[in-house]
């Protein structure tokens, strides 16, 4: 029921960032012609900002310092 309404789905996830909620976004497709049940459009936005999220997510590296790059500190005492 909502594959015709996809794209649009789409550009409000991207558009808001994947923080849009069910509520709102049931009501937009509503003022659109959307005639299913709220628990539908729920179901496919729950997928559309999965996959969000899964191109969007930051990935950092850890961090291995080597040695000779990184000033040392050493703050023991000195004889």
């Amino acid at each position: 029921m909502t594959d015709p309404f996809l794209p649009q789905m789409a550009s409000w996830v991207e558009q808001s960032r994947g923080k849009i909620r069910g509520d709102v976004v049931h009501e937009k497709l509503l003022a659109l012609g959307f005639t299913g049940c709220e628990r539908t459009t729920r179901t496919t936005l729950v997928e559309l900002k999965s996959k969000y999220r899964a191109r969007n997510m930051r990935v950092h590296p850890p961090w291995t310092p080597e040695p000779g790059l990184w000033l040392q500190y050493d703050y023991g005492v000195c004889r």
